[in-house]
């Protein structure tokens, strides 16, 4: 009786964690390897996708519960997130760019000490790490000047679905990054709003029982976690290889991304929704969102903080 409490203990905590990773894996600025750390399910996350491809069936039956939680948080992620959007565009991404203010510093700390440890016999002049930062930044305004006349409306055309398919490769591929999160950097290249209405939109053919629309959905929901599947098993590799090699060159590549970030945000929205410029409440509450993500990203700063030196004295207990 006893075991079987504990079995069923072990649902709940595997459908709650499921539940939080579900709820962060589409809010920006919060990485799902940060929160992965945090309950405690990081390396056990990182060692199901690799033996994935090796073992499916035993690592679909051993994550089940923690799938089944994470779709539930999800869900209810896409349904909140498309409703503000939709209703109060501006103010609602402004919050997104406070947590991308917010990510810069922090990244770019990530990126200097990267450096430091990579040149300890060298002369550390950030040249390289400079040249590589403004590569990322001319590529992030040339993605965002192009995205501005784009119609990211749901299609069957590859214009529309290999930037898509890459979107999940990202998002699936930084996440196991600590304090990197994958749907800020999809936010930044102009597609988050896009993916979220597109989830949103075959979610409402199944609810309304109406498939006029449902084939086109599906193909493009199918590519897209085609994509993160991908992006899980190759990118995933690709970007710990990096990491390992190049750490301060992947850091300062995603520090330009973020620094073009709140221009690229506001412009795309701007080109997207209707926004009532003549309101003055529009500004008021875009101001104090920017500042709700500013201490929303301040508070997620000090909590990875905490989680990295109670990392560090765990690591250190362990040696000795």
């Amino acid at each position: 009786m006893k075991n079987k409490g504990k079995k069923i203990i072990d649902i709940f905590i595997d459908l709650f964690k499921g539940f939080l990773i579900g709820l962060d894996v589409t809010v920006p600025g919060f990485s799902i390897g940060t929160l992965a750390i945090i309950l405690n399910i990081y390396d056990r996350l990182i060692d199901d996708i690799s033996a994935l491809t090796k073992h499916p069936l035993k690592i679909i039956i051993k994550d089940l519960y923690l799938g089944l939680g994470f779709i539930i948080g999800f869900i209810l992620d896409i349904v909140l997130i498309s409703y503000f959007l939709t209703n109060f565009p501006l103010q609602t991404v402004c919050f997104f760019v406070g947590l991308v203010i917010i990510t810069i510093p922090k990244t770019l700390k990530m990126g200097i000490n990267a450096s430091k440890e990579d040149k300890k016999e060298k002369k550390n002049n950030y040249i390289k790490e400079i040249i590589v930062c403004i590569i990322a930044m001319g590529v992030m305004i040339t993605v965002t000047l192009l995205n501005a006349g784009t119609n990211h409306e749901p299609s069957f055309s590859p214009w529309f679905l290999l930037p898509l398919f890459g979107c999940g490769m990202i998002a699936s591929g930084t996440m196991i990054i600590p304090g990197i999160s994958g749907s800020l950097l999809v936010l930044a290249l102009g597609y988050y709003d896009s993916i979220i209405m597109l989830l949103k939109g075959f979610g409402k053919c199944i609810i309304d029982w109406n498939f006029t629309n449902f084939t086109l959905y599906l193909v493009n929901i199918v590519v897209f976690i085609f994509g993160a599947i991908v992006g899980v098993i190759l990118m995933s590799k690709l970007i710990k290889m990096l990491k390992e090699k190049f750490e301060s060159i992947v850091y300062f590549s995603i520090l330009g991304l973020l620094i073009v970030s709140p221009f690229a945000i506001i412009y795309l929205t701007a080109k997207t929704y209707v926004i009532d410029w003549n309101n003055i409440f529009v500004y008021i509450v875009s101001i104090i969102t920017i500042a709700l993500g500013i201490l929303f990203g301040i508070f997620v700063n000090k909590l990875e903080s905490n989680v990295e030196k109670e990392q560090v004295n765990h690591d250190e207990n362990k040696t000795e």
